[in-house]
């Protein structure tokens, strides 16, 4: 599922999703194709490693953030590509990214 918040996040017409094509090298189209080519090649129930890479990202950004304030998606992402056998992190080495140098980019999005 982390793969789909990716897909979600570049797809945003907004600095966002501009800086994280550019950050991945690649146009929402080749993405789009990396994400169903991750999608078709595993089992759809298995998609992120451990199953709840997702809600444990989740839960570590709304623990981070100081009160009054508001989580980013890009710390959620940077939160996810940590995990290697995440859907993201396969998609980013899918585009000839390693999911550590674009977590390093991301961290200076806001």
């Amino acid at each position: 599922m982390s793969g789909f918040i990716l897909l979600a996040a570049a797809s945003g017409q907004d600095a966002v999703g501009i800086a994280l094509l550019r950050s991945m090298n690649t146009n929402l189209a080749t993405l789009i194709n990396a994400v169903e080519a991750e999608w078709s090649s595993r089992s759809p129930y298995l998609q992120d490693a451990p199953p709840t890479l997702v809600n444990e990202s989740i839960n570590a950004v709304a623990g981070a953030i100081e009160p009054g304030s508001t989580a980013s998606v890009t710390a959620l992402l940077v939160a996810m590509l940590a995990y290697e056998g995440s859907m993201a992190s396969r998609i980013v080495a899918r585009l000839g990214v390693t999911p550590k140098q674009l977590a390093s980019n991301l961290a200076h999005i806001t």
